[in-house]
């Protein structure tokens, strides 16, 4: 009987050891599964972590190129901009010196009919003068004294000029330019051998009736006086209206009234600008 016992404890304490050990075993297993997970988890994490990096140094890539080529683009443009002004001023320059001889041969045929007019003059003086002499040298009647008084008119030289006034009288169909699209605030400045002249600023008008006197002193035929008509702009730079050149060959004539037609600039980085209209002249002088 107590054998029996005996046996029938050994054998429990066998199945509590078996059951321990399977116990350890599970844990063991538990643990382990466990500790897989946690290092799945943190290698997918690290996976992720990866892939934004990539994307971002991808992204960033990206972006620096589109920045080199739009660079790229902004330097060719300027560049095309660049050789475009420059052809444009290559063909200013080559206008302005064509405008520069047409220019100089008119003022060269406007001497050369000056000086036949004054050798006309001269040769008209000199007949006179010659008949005159031959009027003196025909003998007297024997019955009838005759007394002949004669006055020689020389003619003298226009120039030079030695008090010029040119009157501007008015200016007509003046040009808008005004981003309002308002009428311009004109006045008329002369430049003549290096000395500025400014008439005062009229309101508000196309068409201003300046009525204002310039005075120019020791004019010669080949001097050039200019006169230019400006915008009043009070808050920016005044604008270009127009402008008149005049040879002193041209004001040989007092009392003459002209119309000029108003035009661009000479200098050749100004002959986009847009102008029309007219400015009316009155020539006076005074020796």
């Amino acid at each position: 009987m107590e054998a029996r016992l005996k046996e029938q404890a050994e054998e429990d304490a066998r199945r509590r050891a078996w059951d321990e050990y399977n116990k350890q075993q599970a844990i063991a297993a538990a643990t382990q599964a466990e500790e897989e997970r946690r290092r799945a988890a943190w290698d997918e994490f690290h996976r992720q972590e990866v892939l934004k990096q990539e994307a971002a140094r991808r992204a960033a890539e990206e972006e620096e190129r589109k920045r080199q080529q739009a660079w790229a683009e902004y330097h060719a443009q300027q560049e095309a901009l660049r050789q475009q002004q420059q052809a444009q001023a290559t063909i200013a320059m080559a206008a302005e010196a064509q405008t520069k001889a047409l220019q100089a041969q008119e003022a060269a045929a406007r001497a050369a009919q000056a000086q036949q007019q004054l050798l006309m003059q001269q040769e008209a003086l000199r007949q006179q003068q010659l008949q005159t002499v031959v009027i003196n040298q025909i003998p007297p009647r024997p019955t009838t004294t005759v007394t002949t008084t004669t006055k020689t008119i020389v003619q003298p030289s226009l120039f030079p000029i030695k008090r010029l006034l040119i009157r501007a009288k008015r200016a007509a169909r003046l040009i808008k330019k005004s981003a309002l699209g308002t009428k311009p605030d004109p006045y008329i400045k002369s430049l003549f051998n290096g000395n500025y002249q400014r008439s005062t600023t009229l309101k508000a008008t196309c068409n201003p009736k300046f009525e204002h006197e310039f005075e120019f002193l020791n004019v010669d035929k080949i001097d050039i006086i200019v006169f230019q008509v400006y915008d009043d702009c009070q808050l920016s730079k005044d604008d270009f209206l127009g402008e008149v050149r005049i040879s002193g060959a041209e004001c040989g004539q007092p009392g003459l009234v002209r119309d000029y037609e108003l035009r661009p600039r000479e200098l050749h980085h100004h002959k986009s600008d847009k102008v029309h209209g007219t400015l009316t002249l009155e020539f006076e002088w005074k020796r």
